[in-house]
């Protein structure tokens, strides 16, 4: 981790290794806040959103008063969230989703539709050296 003043402002730049000790830190304490909070706990709002909502603001306040910034090496991205997309379907059963019935159909339908316009949207506005280095890529 170090610390820079970039344009005068304060930037706190954070390896991978901090990166991730940090949004440990951040999951600890969206537990300890939901664990004293019981709204949170009433409508099952989850320890990692209560903590990066906190890390949020702050953030923002960083960047409204011009007074600091964050910087985080992205290297584990992809294989955290490549993580987190595969087990989110592993809590599923035929059971629970015979309990969803007709509803969970309709959601699944309607979110397959709103993804597939998503995409061609986001590919509509993306700009064309975007386009480009996708089309390389493949």
């Amino acid at each position: 981790m170090s610390f820079e003043v970039i344009d005068s402002l304060f930037t706190i730049k954070a390896d991978g290794i901090m990166t991730v000790a940090m949004a440990a830190v951040i999951l600890l304490i969206g537990f300890f806040i939901k664990s004293k909070v019981k709204f949170l706990e009433k409508y099952c709002i989850p320890a990692p959103v209560v903590g990066g909502f906190l890390f949020m603001f702050v953030t923002f306040i960083g960047h409204v008063t011009g007074t600091f910034a964050f910087s985080f090496d992205s290297m584990y991205q992809s294989p955290f969230m490549l993580a987190f997309f595969t087990t989110v379907g592993l809590g599923a059963s035929i059971s629970l989703l015979k309990k969803g019935g007709m509803l969970l159909i309709v959601y699944w339908l309607i979110a397959g539709i709103i993804s597939a316009f998503q995409n061609v949207i986001g590919r509509r506005d993306m700009p064309v050296r975007y386009r480009k280095d996708l089309i390389d890529k493949q």
